[in-house]
């Protein structure tokens, strides 16, 4: 029997030793590192099992087609320049296009954020307030998801595009009035509503900076399955979304 038990754990030791040979050749210790780092990066976006968000669009899909801005330009005649970085909206006015043109095409809101200024009640430090920066990137995104953004209009553009990067001095304010014709997305029996503000801009390190806007006539007519607080949340007051689009 002894001779038996020994020739049982050799054969043992020998199938082990095999064994350890084939698993990296197999995969069986760990996965690819490019498996991995896609399973880590879904876990982080939806967590395990969760269906992941189809990804914002980007500013390449919207070339050759008219700008969401109302502008009656190609975007990339508009707001591209900016939304890659290649140029600075001139004015306050074309800030506020560019803002709403982001949020019509349903970008990243990184440009949103771009554009507030430090002032502003919903800015956050990414550094400094990681916490509610996070949180005002998934209002942003939540935001311009939950509305489709219809038109935008100026009460008087050519006055509120009187002051330029140019002719403006470093800590210049300007103020620009428009409506923006916005309907809750998905609702098929809706009246779109108008929401008129006037935004005030400073220029500030070189750039148009949304700093704060008054909101005339808060949402009242959305229709179906609306959120509770209906006026706050158009308004954004208590979405982290700057009133100045």
């Amino acid at each position: 029997m002894r001779g038996f038990d020994a020739y049982v754990v050799t054969l043992l030791c020998s199938l082990l030793s095999l064994l350890a040979g084939l698993l990296p050749v197999y995969g069986l210790r760990q996965l690819p590192s490019s498996k991995a780092r896609a399973l880590s990066s879904t876990q982080l976006k939806a967590g395990f099992g969760a269906k992941v968000e189809k990804p914002a669009v980007t500013a390449a899909v919207l070339g050759g087609k008219p700008c969401p801005c109302s502008s009656e330009k190609n975007y990339e005649d508009c707001c591209e320049p900016f939304h890659l970085g290649k140029a600075l909206p001139p004015t306050p006015t074309a800030t506020v296009r560019s803002r709403f043109c982001a949020l019509a095409a349903k970008l990243d809101p990184n440009w949103l954020m771009t554009t507030t200024h430090p002032a502003n009640k919903e800015y956050a430090d990414a550094e400094e307030q990681p916490g509610k920066r996070k949180t005002w990137v998934k209002n942003l995104k939540e935001f311009a998801m939950d509305y489709e953004f219809i038109e935008l209009i100026f009460d008087d553009e050519t006055r509120d595009s009187a002051a330029t990067l140019e002719n403006a001095a470093e800590g210049a304010t300007a103020t620009v009035s428009f409506s923006a014709k916005l309907a809750k997305a998905g609702v098929e029996e809706r009246t779109p509503e108008s929401l008129v503000e006037k935004s005030t801009f400073e220029k500030k390190d070189g750039k148009w900076l949304y700093k704060a806007g008054v909101v005339n006539n808060p949402f009242k007519n959305v229709q179906g399955d609306a959120p509770e607080k209906q006026q706050k949340f158009i308004t954004t007051a208590k979405r982290g979304v700057p009133k100045g689009n």
